[in-house]
Protein backbone atom coordinates (compact mmCIF):
# COMPACT_ATOMS: atom_id res chain seq x y z
CA UNK A 1 0.00 0.00 0.00
CA UNK A 2 1.34 3.78 -0.91
CA UNK A 3 1.93 5.97 2.01
CA UNK A 4 -0.08 8.81 2.52
CA UNK A 5 -3.43 9.50 4.91
CA UNK A 6 -6.28 11.26 5.11
CA UNK A 7 -8.53 13.23 7.83
CA UNK A 8 -12.06 12.80 6.76
CA UNK A 9 -11.52 13.59 3.27
CA UNK A 10 -9.27 17.09 3.78
CA UNK A 11 -5.52 16.55 1.84
CA UNK A 12 -2.52 17.10 3.68
CA UNK A 13 -2.78 20.12 1.18
CA UNK A 14 -5.03 21.87 2.70
CA UNK A 15 -3.97 20.65 6.04
CA UNK A 16 -0.28 22.37 5.68
CA UNK A 17 -1.55 25.25 3.71
CA UNK A 18 -4.41 27.22 5.73
CA UNK A 19 -7.52 25.88 6.00
CA UNK A 20 -6.00 23.34 8.59
CA UNK A 21 -6.12 26.11 11.17
CA UNK A 22 -9.49 26.46 11.13
CA UNK A 23 -10.39 23.28 11.83
CA UNK A 24 -9.52 23.03 15.33
CA UNK A 25 -10.15 24.45 18.39
CA UNK A 26 -6.06 24.88 19.44
CA UNK A 27 -3.18 24.14 17.19
CA UNK A 28 0.68 25.46 17.34
CA UNK A 29 2.60 23.73 14.40
CA UNK A 30 6.54 24.85 13.90
CA UNK A 31 7.73 25.99 10.83
CA UNK A 32 11.64 27.37 11.87
CA UNK A 33 12.77 24.51 9.28
CA UNK A 34 16.42 25.28 10.62
CA UNK A 35 15.22 24.15 13.89
CA UNK A 36 14.77 20.59 12.12
CA UNK A 37 18.32 20.43 10.68
CA UNK A 38 20.13 21.19 13.78
CA UNK A 39 18.71 20.86 16.99
CA UNK A 40 18.67 17.38 18.98
CA UNK A 41 14.56 18.08 19.79
CA UNK A 42 11.62 20.07 18.02
CA UNK A 43 8.34 20.32 19.21
CA UNK A 44 6.55 19.83 16.29
CA UNK A 45 2.78 20.31 17.13
CA UNK A 46 0.60 20.85 20.37
CA UNK A 47 -3.32 20.77 19.76
CA UNK A 48 -6.17 19.76 20.55
CA UNK A 49 -9.32 19.13 18.37
CA UNK A 50 -13.11 19.34 19.82
CA UNK A 51 -14.41 17.20 16.63
CA UNK A 52 -11.98 15.09 15.53
CA UNK A 53 -11.74 13.87 12.31
CA UNK A 54 -11.06 9.92 11.75
CA UNK A 55 -7.09 9.48 10.92
CA UNK A 56 -5.53 6.76 8.56
CA UNK A 57 -1.78 6.84 8.01
CA UNK A 58 -0.52 3.26 6.96
CA UNK A 59 3.02 4.55 7.27
CA UNK A 60 2.64 6.40 10.31
CA UNK A 61 3.17 10.10 11.22
CA UNK A 62 6.43 11.71 10.05
CA UNK A 63 6.77 12.61 13.87
CA UNK A 64 6.50 10.94 17.48
CA UNK A 65 3.46 11.68 18.91
CA UNK A 66 1.12 11.53 21.95
CA UNK A 67 -2.41 11.68 21.55
CA UNK A 68 -4.77 11.34 24.12
CA UNK A 69 -8.89 11.54 24.01
CA UNK A 70 -10.05 14.53 26.16
CA UNK A 71 -13.74 13.27 25.38
CA UNK A 72 -15.69 10.34 23.64
CA UNK A 73 -14.01 7.27 22.36
CA UNK A 74 -11.09 6.11 20.03
CA UNK A 75 -10.88 2.94 17.88
CA UNK A 76 -7.46 2.57 17.31
CA UNK A 77 -5.70 0.08 14.49
CA UNK A 78 -1.93 0.58 15.45
CA UNK A 79 0.06 -2.01 13.40
CA UNK A 80 -2.39 -5.19 13.61
CA UNK A 81 -2.82 -4.19 17.32
CA UNK A 82 -6.88 -3.35 17.71
CA UNK A 83 -8.12 -0.92 20.85
CA UNK A 84 -10.22 1.32 22.01
CA UNK A 85 -9.33 4.79 24.31
CA UNK A 86 -11.62 6.84 26.02
CA UNK A 87 -11.46 10.12 27.89
CA UNK A 88 -8.34 9.77 30.39
CA UNK A 89 -6.39 7.25 28.18
CA UNK A 90 -3.69 8.38 25.42
CA UNK A 91 -1.32 6.34 23.18
CA UNK A 92 2.61 7.30 22.37
CA UNK A 93 3.74 6.33 19.39
CA UNK A 94 7.15 6.69 17.22
CA UNK A 95 7.38 8.34 13.69
CA UNK A 96 6.50 5.69 11.30
CA UNK A 97 4.13 3.82 12.86
CA UNK A 98 1.10 2.69 10.97
CA UNK A 99 -1.74 3.65 12.76
CA UNK A 100 -5.46 4.97 12.27
CA UNK A 101 -8.19 6.00 14.57
CA UNK A 102 -11.45 7.18 14.71
CA UNK A 103 -14.81 7.64 16.91
CA UNK A 104 -17.83 9.77 17.21
CA UNK A 105 -18.12 11.59 19.12
CA UNK A 106 -14.12 12.23 19.89
CA UNK A 107 -12.34 15.05 20.72
CA UNK A 108 -8.39 14.25 21.18
CA UNK A 109 -4.90 16.29 22.24
CA UNK A 110 -1.73 15.70 21.12
CA UNK A 111 1.63 16.80 21.09
CA UNK A 112 4.11 16.22 18.16
CA UNK A 113 8.35 16.18 18.34
CA UNK A 114 11.30 15.18 16.09
CA UNK A 115 14.61 14.15 17.70
CA UNK A 116 14.67 12.91 21.68
CA UNK A 117 15.08 9.07 19.81
CA UNK A 118 17.99 8.78 22.90
CA UNK A 119 15.48 9.97 25.77
CA UNK A 120 13.10 7.22 24.03
CA UNK A 121 15.57 4.46 23.46
CA UNK A 122 16.95 5.70 27.27
CA UNK A 123 13.54 5.59 28.86
CA UNK A 124 12.81 1.62 26.78
CA UNK A 125 10.20 2.78 24.73
CA UNK A 126 9.24 0.65 21.75
CA UNK A 127 7.22 1.55 18.83
CA UNK A 128 3.91 2.68 20.70
CA UNK A 129 2.33 2.39 24.32
CA UNK A 130 -0.69 2.97 25.82
CA UNK A 131 -0.80 5.16 29.19
CA UNK A 132 -3.27 6.73 31.56
CA UNK A 133 -3.33 10.64 31.39
CA UNK A 134 -1.12 11.90 34.18
CA UNK A 135 -3.26 14.63 36.47
CA UNK A 136 -0.43 17.08 35.29
CA UNK A 137 -0.84 16.85 31.35
CA UNK A 138 -3.85 18.93 30.47
CA UNK A 139 -2.76 22.07 32.11
CA UNK A 140 1.43 21.51 31.17
CA UNK A 141 -0.46 20.59 27.39
CA UNK A 142 -2.07 24.13 27.90
CA UNK A 143 0.62 25.98 29.24
CA UNK A 144 3.31 24.59 26.36
CA UNK A 145 0.68 25.90 23.87
CA UNK A 146 0.23 29.56 25.56
CA UNK A 147 4.43 29.41 25.41
CA UNK A 148 4.61 28.21 21.71
CA UNK A 149 1.95 30.64 20.60
CA UNK A 150 3.43 33.66 22.66
CA UNK A 151 6.42 35.89 22.61
CA UNK A 152 9.09 32.66 22.48
CA UNK A 153 11.88 31.44 20.69
CA UNK A 154 12.37 27.87 18.82
CA UNK A 155 14.88 26.80 21.42
CA UNK A 156 12.33 27.63 24.37
CA UNK A 157 9.36 25.74 22.96
CA UNK A 158 11.67 22.68 22.39
CA UNK A 159 12.83 22.82 25.89
CA UNK A 160 9.81 23.01 27.17
CA UNK A 161 8.50 20.78 24.71
CA UNK A 162 11.39 17.99 26.18
CA UNK A 163 10.66 19.01 29.31
CA UNK A 164 6.82 18.10 28.73
CA UNK A 165 7.73 14.32 27.06
CA UNK A 166 10.29 13.81 29.88
CA UNK A 167 7.77 14.13 32.51
CA UNK A 168 5.24 12.00 30.40
CA UNK A 169 7.68 9.34 30.30
CA UNK A 170 8.56 9.18 34.21
CA UNK A 171 4.99 9.06 34.68
CA UNK A 172 3.65 6.90 31.99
Amino acid sequence: MPCGGFFRGRSFFRRAHGSFFEDFSMIFAEIDKKAFDLLPFVLNTVGEDEHQPPIFLPCGSIYHEFIWVTEGRADFTVRAEKFSLSAGEGIFMRAGVPHSYRGDPLATAWCTFVGGEGLLDYAGVGEYYRFAVPSFLPEDAAALYRLAVGDSTVISRADAGYHLVSELLLAT
